[in-house]
């Protein structure tokens, strides 16, 4: 099991980092199909449990919004500023977020019986979850030094994965959140900030120039990314005991389905962007 893990991650990450730096319509395509399997993921476990949700809307909702996103982000930039330029963008998705809720609240019209509370809210989070949140990877790609951030942080994340993983293992005494995963613990939880501090602050030393931040950043976003992927691992945790399932899929070798392996990163898409225009770029 740990060899197909290594070996699967080995491949994953390798991929990632070459579409990263060198192919961005490699990176396009990889943030699509991640919110593409990632919501027919969500769809599956939905309609286990009897919810009358649709993969077809929210994923062609959710296509259209990277797409844009992607082709806007990418023009040629007549105005450089970063800071207009996040304004310009942020003003087209929020207008594309009330534009996708009214399609999705309009097909609720249809539904016989009528639909649940439940069955309205599940497409807004198929939205938000799975197209809203990664459209924000394809947008950090494209700030000053973005391929570097982004290398960074996704680096960053994935050790304080490893580090809480280990740190619960050995040194885990004292759980929480056991009503959504009975093996988070305090000490997992610790060790997985302080592994994301420690690498993040280890390839900011080495690649100072490519990551021109201060230390006081460094330590807050890794700090702050270690935090909101131990968030989006729990509400993964908290959809699939729901649904009553394991995994959210089989077919991804030794991680089960892809949304067990993207959930702590699915909240630091944002996270990092926001920071990043607001307060690093500024």
């Amino acid at each position: 099991m740990l060899a197909t893990k290594l070996i699967s991650g080995s491949v994953i990450a390798t991929a990632i980092i070459l579409s990263i730096l060198w192919f961005k319509w490699a990176w396009l395509l990889m943030v699509i199909a991640l919110s593409l399997i990632g919501t027919w993921e969500l769809a599956r476990m939905l309609q286990g449990k009897g919810i009358r949700v649709s993969f077809m809307l929210p994923a062609a909702l959710n296509l259209l919004l990277l797409l844009g996103v992607y082709f806007l982000a990418d023009l040629p930039a007549e105005q450089p500023d970063p800071q207009l330029r996040h304004t310009a963008l942020s003003a087209w998705m929020h207008m594309y977020v009330v534009f996708a809720g009214l399609t999705l609240l309009l097909r609720n019209v249809f539904l016989k019986p009528r639909a649940t509370l439940t069955e309205m809210s599940a497409p807004f989070f198929q939205l938000a979850w799975l197209g809203w949140f990664p459209a924000f990877f394809i947008l950090i790609r494209t700030l000053p030094g973005g391929p570097f951030f982004l290398i960074w942080a996704l680096t960053t994340v994935a050790f304080s994965d490893i580090g809480g993983y280990f740190a619960g293992k050995y040194l885990g005494k004292h759980p929480y959140f056991q009503h959504l995963s009975p093996n988070k613990t305090i000490e997992g939880a610790i060790g997985g900030i302080l592994a994301s501090v420690g690498i993040g602050w280890g390839l900011s030393a080495a690649f100072g120039s490519l990551l021109p931040m201060p230390l006081l950043h460094v330590v807050l976003l890794a700090a702050g990314m270690a935090c909101v992927g131990q968030i989006g691992d729990l509400i993964e945790s908290m959809v699939k005991r729901d649904m009553d399932v394991k995994d959210s899929g089989t077919w991804l070798p030794g991680f089960g389905g892809l949304l067990d392996r993207i959930d702590s990163y699915l909240l630091l898409a944002p996270f990092l962007y926001y920071y990043l225009v607001s307060f690093v770029s500024a």
